[in-house]
């Protein structure tokens, strides 16, 4: 994995991200709202960088995650030149949705 990952993302993924994103701001700030964005879009230039740093789910091969922030998790899948951006699991909302 030499070159540049593709990013791409699930429709579930950027529905789930709009979800996170909305329930932030309303209930938080916009300020927050930003802050996960940018935490978002850092994580995924190191998953680029080093993709395989998140764990590998034990029970559903390929399944990685990696922690955006105290209460969430990006879920991803690799091929061999693209990164599949697959949820975004926010344990406050879904606790029994957290990754294993």
């Amino acid at each position: 994995m030499e070159e540049d990952l593709e990013v791409v993302w699930t429709d579930k993924a950027i529905e789930r991200l709009s979800e996170v994103y909305l329930y932030l701001f309303l209930n938080w700030s916009e300020t927050v709202a930003i802050s996960f964005e940018r935490k978002l879009q850092s994580r995924i230039r190191l998953i680029s960088i080093k993709p395989f740093i998140g764990p590998g789910s034990e029970s559903k091969k390929g399944l990685r995650k990696i922690l955006l922030s105290r209460h969430n998790y990006l879920l991803y899948r690799l091929t061999e030149r693209q990164l599949i951006i697959l949820d975004i699991i926010d344990t406050r909302q879904e606790p029994k949705k957290a990754p294993e």
